[in-house]
Order: C-alpha cells, then structure tokens, then sequence
C-alpha cells in the first residue's frame, strides 16, 4: 500500500475519532434544557457538569502518553470511544451522582483523543506538511460539534434525552469496531514491555512541558489560545443579546457563521505554516491576531451594523478558533522521540485549565461591573504576550533541545 494512501487513512481515521471524542462531550449540554425540564434539576448544572469534565481531563491528558507508546495510537483511541460510550449510558441512570461520574469517564477518556492521533499522525506526516494534515484533523472538533448541535435534537425527539444518550454511545462504540482493521497497522511500533508508573510519568511529562524553552513558549500560547476561544464560545452570543440587544436567532446566525470560518481558516492557516511561513511566525501571528479581534469585539457597540459585527466575529473565529492544528504539529515536532502523545498531553493539560480559567474569570468581571468590553480587551492581553514571545528567535538551548529531539 502507496504512503499516500496510508496517510490518507491516518487522517480519515483520526478525524473519525476527534469528531466523536467532542461529540460526546456535547451531548449533555445540547440536551441540558431537556433534562432539566424532564428530573427537574437547573440548567446551572451543566457549569458543573463541564467543570468535572476539564478537571479529570488535565491529569489524563498529562498522564496518556505511556499507554498510548504500550498499547498504540490506535487501541488507545479505540479504549477510549468504548468508554465515552459508556460514560454516555452512566448518563441515562438521571441522577446528579451518575452524571457526575459520567462526566469523569467521559473527561478522562475524551482527553486522550488528541495526544493519540498526534502520535498516530506523526508518523505517517511528511514533515513539511505536518501543519496542514494536523489542521485536517483538528477540523474533528467543529464537526463534533456541527454532529452533536444536528443529531442529538433528532435523537431526542425520537427516542427521548435517554435515548439520545444510548444512541450516541452506540456511535462511539461501533466506531472503535469499525477502527479494528487498521490496528496492526497503525500500531506496529507501540513497545509491548513499556511500565507504567502513572506518578513517575505525570511529573515526567510536566518536566517535558517546562524545562525547555520552546516548548515553554508552545505551552504558553496554548493557555492563552484556547483561554481566548473559552470566552468567545460561552459568552459572544450572550454579549450580542444581553449587552447589545440583538434577537437570539441573529446572534446564534452570526456566531455560526464564524464557526463556519474557522473550519477554512484551520485549514489555511495549516496550508501557510506547511509552505510559506515557519509554524512558530505563524503562531506569533495568530497570537497577535487573536489581540486584535479581542480588542475589536469588544469595541462593538449598537451602532455597529450586522456586516462589521460578523466581520469581528469572523475574525476572533478565524485566529482564536483556528490555530490548532499548526501548535499541535509544532508540539509534536518539538518531542523527543516516541514521546508526541505525552508531550501533547501535558500542553493540552494547561489548555483544559484554561477552559476551566478564563471563563471564570470573565464572569467575575462581569459579576462585578467590569462589562462585556473589558472582558474582552482583557482576555486579548496574555494572546498578545504569547504572540511576541514567538516572534523572537529561539534561544541556542532551545534549539540544541530542537536538534537532539530530532536525532
């Protein structure tokens, strides 16, 4: 079988499995206002729902990189559908203790799914092209979402939350299956003898993560990054209603049709890193971009018409919701050997604190007078620190780290 092919089924598969792996995590709070009418429980409870999440997620994602070398790329992602799935069941017993044990399960399992296609790719990516091939992949979590905002409604409307629930369990679960014969394949090189010492390992990859200089500024920017995105997904809708005015339906169009933006943007931008600007530059940029459409959605008012309205939106999506796959190909190109996954993990770890982070911080300021405006000039801050931090040239131990990885 030609290269080309192979990496062609790589991707598919990755894409397959990202898609589903944030799909899962939006079943509950597409269907929240559903279960709060049906168990008569508040919808506030998806904070809490979300919070847990994120929480077990930043020590899975930290802690995955030593079963995905043991057991592969592949199997990994399989173990993890099968447990989503499950955790996705969990759900349906409808109480307040299964659903938090529903969102452990289906945190620690969905964290995985990242670090172990950035392994699997890795692999098979030539690596001028990396960039784009990641961005491919990551294009998984707007259609995981695009999945969860079509289907769970149907799924609800003809089986109940419960049977939205099973169903798309059952998704997760026959995926894995249908993954199967690409196993021996795609996981030809896991090291059948490799120990794992969760501890050892957690403090391990932390090291990975902050004792160089690089893949310092890497982390850095992936807490700002995604801090950026937090903010836009929870809170530009409510800001156009609640702090503009503007209908629901009007809102929500505008906001998807950023969404729609960002899925070609991740790509470009991948396209870009991979043949005309080093990946690094790149990210500088969008660090810079992701300052300056913060600062121009916050200095949105109700003069602004609709067209300079989806113009910010658009923007902010565009570098805030788009850089994903050019750092997770930079993150994989910057680990020692056969140790992507765990370097990506434990990048990723500070993004889900970031998640957890920013959006706290935000409605602090807005429970305390501070505005939509100042929240969003203030959130551009750190991404435009981030960005000028990868405008500097790497210092010479960062790239003899750079060197040694590679060797």
């Amino acid at each position: 079988m030609s290269s080309g092919r192979i990496l062609t089924i790589a991707v598919l598969t990755m894409l397959v499995q990202q898609s589903l792996s944030f799909m899962t995590t939006m079943v509950l709070p597409v269907a929240a206002p559903v279960i709060a009418e049906d168990l008569n429980l508040s919808p506030a409870l998806v904070g809490a729902y979300s919070v847990a999440l994120y929480c077990v997620a930043i020590f899975s994602a930290i802690g995955c990189g030593p079963f995905i070398q043991r057991y592969g790329p592949l199997r990994v992602s399989q173990m993890a559908l099968v447990v989503m799935g499950l955790g996705l069941f969990i759900a349906t017993a409808g109480t307040i203790p299964m659903f938090a044990l529903s969102a452990l399960i289906v945190g620690a399992s969905g964290a995985i799914s990242t670090p172990a296609s950035s392994e699997l790719l890795f692999r098979y990516a030539p690596p001028r092209h990396a960039p784009v091939i990641f961005a491919i992949k990551q294009t998984g979590v707007p259609m995981g979402g695009i999945l969860a905002g079509i289907l769970v409604p149907i799924f609800i409307l003809a089986s109940g939350w419960r049977g939205a629930f099973v169903i798309s369990g059952l998704m997760c679960i026959v995926a894995a299956f249908l993954l199967q014969p690409w196993r021996a394949r795609f996981d030809e090189h896991r090291q059948v003898g490799r120990t794992l010492m969760p501890t050892t390992e957690l403090l391990r990859t932390v090291g990975m993560v902050f004792n160089h200089p690089q893949t310092r500024e890497i982390s850095f920017a992936m807490f700002t990054f995604v801090g950026a995105q937090a903010v836009y997904a929870a809170f530009f809708v409510l800001f156009l209603v609640e702090g503009l005015g503007y209908e629901l339906t009007v809102a929500g169009q505008v906001f998807a049709a950023s969404q729609v933006v960002a899925v070609v943007a991740r790509i470009f931008w991948g396209w870009l890193a991979g043949s005309f600007i080093a990946p690094r530059k790149m990210l500088a940029l969008l660090g810079l971009g992701i300052a300056g459409s913060s600062v121009m959605t916050g200095l949105i008012t109700d003069d602004w018409g609709i067209p300079l309205v989806l113009t910010a939106a658009c923007a902010f999506s565009a570098t805030a919701v788009s850089w994903h796959g050019v750092l997770l190909a930079e993150v994989a190109r910057l680990a020692p050997p056969g140790q992507v996954g765990s370097l990506t993990g434990g990048v990723l770890s500070l993004g889900y604190i970031a998640m957890m982070g920013y959006p706290a911080l935000y409605g602090f300021i807005l429970a305390n007078g501070g505005g939509f405006t100042f929240g969003f000039l203030i959130i551009g801050v750190p991404a435009f620190i981030a960005g000028c931090l990868l405008l500097r040239r790497p210092t010479h131990s960062a790239k003899l780290t750079e060197k040694q990885n590679d060797a």
